[in-house]
């Protein structure tokens, strides 16, 4: 199987995410459980993502990795969830400009 990886210039993109730092076992539910989160409160703003949620790594300890899990959205500034929810852990946030790698993925099974 072949696949073509290149790199793209991006600009910014509004996201709505969760920070959190988790021991990799952790990951899976949290993932779920995050995006679930997130989703309900776009919901209960009337907006929808604007594309494929993502999850992005700052470091690369397995017992402690510090992940941002979220969705990139239309609105550059949506409301803090901590001003009208009682989970108070989603906060709006830019994603970066730069050259993200980019291939085709496909889910095996």
């Amino acid at each position: 199987m072949d696949f073509q990886c290149e790199i793209k210039e991006q600009d910014p993109q509004p996201t709505l995410s969760i920070r959190v730092r988790t021991p990799i076992q952790g990951l899976p539910g949290l993932l779920g459980e995050s995006y679930g989160k997130i989703a309900g409160y776009l919901a209960e703003l009337r907006e929808e993502p604007d594309g494929a949620p993502f999850a992005a790594y700052y470091n690369m300890d397995m017992q402690d990795l510090d992940v941002e899990i979220g969705f990139p959205v239309t609105k550059s500034n949506p409301k803090p969830i901590y001003s009208q929810s009682p989970t108070k852990s989603h906060l709006p946030s830019p994603s970066p400009t730069g050259q993200p790698y980019s291939r085709p993925w496909r889910a095996s099974g």
